[in-house]
């Protein structure tokens, strides 16, 4: 049986990026221009239902990054 393959990576970077990544085949699932360098990207750890990534940059404002949409 093969197991089910689910589940997201972000990163952020300083190239203005956060990136989403899939973690088995390392392949891009989307990338976000934020226009600002990322500093500190985050997941909930119990959250199933929401496909959120919060987004700290050099802006004085926190990011949302949609994964479901894009």
């Amino acid at each position: 049986m093969v197991p089910a393959r689910h589940g997201h990576l972000p990163t952020g970077s300083a190239d203005d990026r956060v990136t989403v990544w899939d973690p088995f085949d390392m392949d891009t699932i989307f990338d976000f221009d934020l226009g600002h360098a990322v500093h500190h990207i985050a997941l909930s750890p119990i959250a199933t239902a929401h496909t959120l990534v919060a987004a700290a940059t050099a802006e004085p404002k926190v990011r949302l990054c949609d994964i479901q949409s894009g």
